[in-house]
């Protein structure tokens, strides 16, 4: 069982989504820092990655996994 599934499993089923969110955001930063193969391609999507954020927090978030986040 993969750690997001366990602590969602152990969690409140309320809480599921946010989960399952959160752990978006993480598994997407994960593979844009060291799946890429390029480290200044890794640097550049991570400050889009950082944007992104930005526009979250500005209530103005595009990206499938910011728009499930901003609720979270």
């Amino acid at each position: 069982m993969r750690t997001s599934t366990l602590s969602a499993f152990c969690s409140p089923s309320a809480l599921h989504q946010d989960f399952y969110n959160v752990y978006a955001f993480c598994r997407w930063a994960d593979d844009l820092s060291d799946e890429i193969g390029d480290r200044a391609e890794s640097l550049r999507l991570l400050e889009w990655w950082g944007r992104e954020l930005d526009a979250l927090y500005r209530g103005a978030a595009t990206h499938p996994v910011f728009v499930a986040l901003g609720p979270t």
